[in-house]
């Protein structure tokens, strides 16, 4: 048991950080500094697919380490419900998003683009974030 969760945490960061970076490079204008992961892998976006398998794939990794990984650790109250947390919020929310990749987020930044007004850019923005969050979790 203690060698699935071990691998199973170590791929699923593999998968995920390699899905982020190929993902990244292979979407045409992508700034990783500026653009959210969810936009390399949106719906719409060429080989989109592949790379939203790969983050389901990572998810099921995640979230199989977060559930396993408190039977390897000292028993502990805490440590138990971290790793739960972790499981669900960062390997089921990761899997979430790749079953149900974004589409409304892409056209809204794009929007924001066309106008730099601050007022028109906050609330809009704001709304992206939500939508976006709302999808992580």
């Amino acid at each position: 048991m203690r060698y699935i969760t071990v691998w199973s945490g170590i791929l699923g960061a593999i998968v995920f950080a390699l899905a982020s970076i190929i993902g990244g490079l292979d979407t045409e204008g992508y700034d990783f500094i500026s653009q959210y992961i969810s936009e390399s892998y949106a719906t719409g976006i060429p080989n989109a697919h592949y790379f939203q398998k790969a983050y389901m794939v990572s998810g099921i990794l995640l979230a199989l380490f977060g559930f396993s990984a408190p039977g390897i650790f000292p028993r502990s109250k805490a440590i138990k419900i971290g790793f739960v947390l972790f499981g669900i919020c960062y390997g089921l929310g990761t899997l979430t998003t790749g079953i149900f990749p974004a589409i409304l987020v892409v056209s809204l930044i794009l929007k924001i683009r066309r106008y730099p007004n601050l007022f028109i850019m906050l609330p809009v923005r704001w709304l992206i974030q939500s939508c976006h969050f709302v999808s992580l979790v």
